[in-house]
């Protein structure tokens, strides 16, 4: 994480793009000037996306980019700034296409962060621009792996809210969690309502709607009982 993390954090605090080539030519003192306190700002990043924004490893972390964006803004105010800076990575992540032109992105959000903190930008413009490009019902609905940024986005916010699984264990990001069906496959086809399309319904199997992080305990208590139910079927 470090070694593609540093030399973002740099370039944003040094206002320069990120490509690798324009890193590599930039004068070493335009990056000095910002490295005293780079340590921190990348322990504050790694600790602010696991306590505050449920990312229990790295395959979660809804936009790779969010480290740099962090560190990058991370200061003496951070206390009474971290959750102006996690409210706004989480409609990034949703409302942002991390897929194309993302060194551009990260820096042109970087700058839009950095306004909104020192009150130079207009909240209720930035509130209309992520009200207009929040996804749809349907477009979450048909996440269906981690490979996609809502998913992932959904999942670490859903798990940052805590709670406890059936089994009564706490959902945390301080142990391990495993990402688990909420109602198996052959559950959703037989309970599918006639008049409703069988092809929908089967994706919604993997729906991100039908995933939850539980305990590894509380997901082998599920297939237990699944594997029990099953015998009681076959017996019946």
């Amino acid at each position: 994480t470090a070694s593609q993390q540093v030399p973002r954090i740099l370039a944003l605090r040094a206002g320069i793009d990120l490509k690798k080539g324009d890193i590599l030519k930039t004068p070493k003192e335009k990056f000095l000037t910002h490295a005293d306190s780079l340590g921190e700002d990348l322990k504050a990043a790694l600790e602010t996306l696991i306590k505050h924004m449920g990312v229990v490893d790295q395959s979660y972390i809804p936009a790779k980019d969010a480290i740099s964006l962090i560190g990058a803004v991370h200061s003496d105010q951070w206390e009474k700034q971290k959750d102006m800076v996690i409210a706004f990575l989480w409609a990034i992540c949703l409302t942002v296409d991390w897929d194309s032109s993302t060194n551009e992105k990260v820096k042109q959000k970087h700058l839009q962060l950095k306004e909104l903190l020192s009150g130079s930008l207009d909240a209720s413009l930035l509130i209309k621009e992520i009200e207009d490009e929040f996804p749809t019902f349907e477009e979450l609905r048909d996440s269906t792996t981690k490979s996609a940024i809502k998913f992932r986005t959904f999942m670490t916010f859903n798990l940052a809210r805590g709670g406890n699984d059936w089994l009564s264990k706490p959902r945390t990001t301080s142990q391990p969690m495993e990402d688990h069906h909420i109602f198996p496959k052959d559950w959703i086809t037989n309970n599918r309502v006639p008049s409703e399309d069988k092809a929908t319904w089967n994706a919604l199997r993997d729906s991100v709607l039908n995933r939850i992080f539980v305990s590894k305990e509380a997901n082998l208590d599920a297939v237990s009982y699944t594997h029990l139910r099953a015998h009681e079927t076959v017996l019946d």
